[in-house]
């Protein structure tokens, strides 16, 4: 054991970038001792657990500015629209997550469904066949409806949607929201 104490961790990392092959974790243990690699282990470890850590930190920093901007969002959308809120909202609970993505002009396309013939589609004004959104859910009086476009979650992922809800505002524009449910 006294052998290995005049080695250090960083000579054990030095060891292994210059010495890869399916055998150099072996030689190291052999080279160094088992304590030495145990303690570069920790180190691992221990740097990984911060940085995840510090990781998790930033993204729930990150979630809390989306839904204070959300928050502040929905207060505007309500004085923009001459329907009930309601609409939105049930839109809104149905998502596992949504973000405010800004208030755009849309346009009809051309575009059309061989799976939904019977509907409208539109697309964002000055953008030419990127997302091509379908118009649903018309109310009684017409005064809401709502553009979704949708994609699944790929992979073989059942029930997993994402993708832009966009719902009509007084001045002519559409307030435009990403989710995913």
């Amino acid at each position: 054991m006294e052998e290995y104490k005049k080695y250090t961790t960083k000579d054990v990392e030095k060891y292994l970038d210059e010495n890869i092959h399916d055998n150099s974790w072996v030689e190291a243990v052999e080279k160094f001792g088992q304590e030495l690699i145990d303690e570069l282990f920790d180190s691992y470890k221990r740097s990984n657990d911060e940085q995840l850590q510090f990781y998790w930190d930033d993204v729930q920093e990150e979630r809390q500015k989306q839904l204070e901007i959300n928050s502040k969002e929905i207060e505007n959308v309500k004085t923009l629209i001459d329907y009930n809120f309601s609409f939105i909202e049930e839109y809104l609970e149905d998502n596992d997550w949504w973000n405010h993505s800004g208030y755009v002009e849309v346009e009809l396309s051309d575009y059309k469904s061989c799976a939904y013939p019977s509907y409208d589609f539109y697309i964002e004004k000055g953008f030419k066949n990127v997302m091509h959104c379908m118009r649903q859910d018309d109310s009684e009086d017409d005064t809401f409806h709502c553009l979704v476009y949708q994609s699944d979650g790929g992979y073989g992922a059942e029930d997993s949607y994402f993708g832009y809800l966009l719902f009509p505002l007084t001045n002519g524009k559409y307030w435009k929201i990403e989710y995913s449910c």
